[in-house]
């Protein structure tokens, strides 16, 4: 399986691996502090942790390239300021660094069914993911017409998904760069 991750152009992955919140020595706090109370890299990981385990040594990614619309111009320019990386998540299951995958799904269109998936993810106390098997996961394209600028919220209406990683790293030679 292979998933898709975007990144800052001229990153140094290639160098020296991509990585997860709880391991990067560069990570932005500020959304996170916002979100979590905590001022601390090691705190807000902690935090992280206590909606799954990992969560702060998991790495987003998508199931397939972005695909921008007229009405989702903030993808646009996310997707025109980045670098596009494929993982080959087979690769890292396979030498035992994937640890585990989680699905964050698209939430619903219809109001009445996204407050009630809202109010469960709130119940349940994991941001909204659960585990999935490689298997699992949809081969069939994710309908990026949904996304809109004007909710606010990029990726709400779209799966993605959480590579869970033994370090916290996926090592160069699991990355690829496209395009």
């Amino acid at each position: 399986m292979k998933f898709y991750h975007y990144i800052t152009k001229g990153s140094n992955v290639f160098k020296i691996g991509l990585f997860s919140f709880s391991k990067s020595p560069n990570v932005d706090l500020n959304y996170y502090t916002k979100r979590s109370g905590f001022s601390t890299q090691k705190e807000i990981s902690k935090w992280m942790d206590g909606f799954f385990e990992g969560y702060s040594r998991g790495i987003r990614c998508f199931s397939e390239p972005i695909q921008w619309y007229p009405h989702s111009l903030r993808l646009k320019e996310m997707v025109d300021s980045c670098d596009l990386l494929l993982i080959d998540a087979d690769k890292l299951q396979e030498d035992g660094l994937l640890e585990k995958i989680y699905i964050n799904p698209a939430l619903s269109m219809d109001d009445n069914i996204r407050k009630e998936q809202c109010a469960t993810i709130e119940r349940n106390h994991n941001d909204g993911f659960y585990p999935i098997e490689m298997k699992d996961i949809s081969k069939e394209p994710v309908d990026w017409t949904v996304c809109d600028d004007v909710s606010g919220r990029r990726f709400a209406f779209v799966p993605f998904y959480f590579l869970i990683l033994k370090n916290g790293v996926i090592p160069p030679q699991y990355l690829k760069k496209i395009g």
